[in-house]
C-alpha cells in the first residue's frame, strides 16, 4: 500500500481501494508514512471546514467537501498496539477520507461542488 500511495503521489490509501477487504489505512504525514489497522473515529468536532479533496480512485476529479476540523481516532499499529490519536486540519481530513473508504463511503458522495473534472462524466463512468 505504501508503495502504491507514494507512486501515485497520494497522501492516503485504504485497503479497499486495492480490492483488499481489510480495515487498513496508510497515511503520509510530515513525519513519514504510518499504517492504521481497524481505525474507528471515536469523536468529531462540531467545527467543520470546507476544503478541496481528490482521491486516487478518481484521478482528475476534485471537489469541495465539508468535514469536521478535529477527530479522535482509535486504531492498532502494525505491531497490534492500541493507539488513540487526536488530529486536526489536514490530518483529520485525510483520516476521515480514508476511514470513509473502509465504510463504503466515497468523497464524491460528499462533494458540495466539483472543482476539477466533469461531474456528468464521472457519474457516467460510475454507471458503466
Amino acid at each position: 500500500m505504501k508503495k502504491l500511495m507514494t507512486k501515485d503521489e497520494g497522501i492516503g490509501l485504504a485497503a479497499p481501494q486495492m480490492n483488499v477487504s481489510q480495515q487498513i489505512v496508510t497515511i503520509q504525514t510530515q513525519d513519514g508514512i504510518f499504517t492504521l489497522l481497524n481505525p474507528k473515529i471515536s469523536k468529531k468536532s462540531l467545527k467543520q471546514e470546507e476544503m478541496e479533496e481528490g482521491c486516487l480512485s478518481f484521478p482528475g476529479f476534485f471537489g469541495i467537501v465539508k468535514r469536521p476540523y478535529k477527530v479522535k481516532v482509535c486504531f492498532q499499529d502494525e505491531q497490534g498496539k492500541k493507539i488513540k490519536l487526536k488530529a486536526e486540519g489536514m490530518l483529520a481530513r485525510v483520516l476521515q477520507h480514508e476511514i470513509d473508504h473502509l465504510n463504503g463511503q466515497l468523497f464524491i458522495y460528499k462533494v458540495k461542488r466539483f472543482t476539477k473534472g466533469d461531474e456528468q462524466e464521472l457519474w457516467e463512468k460510475m454507471r458503466s
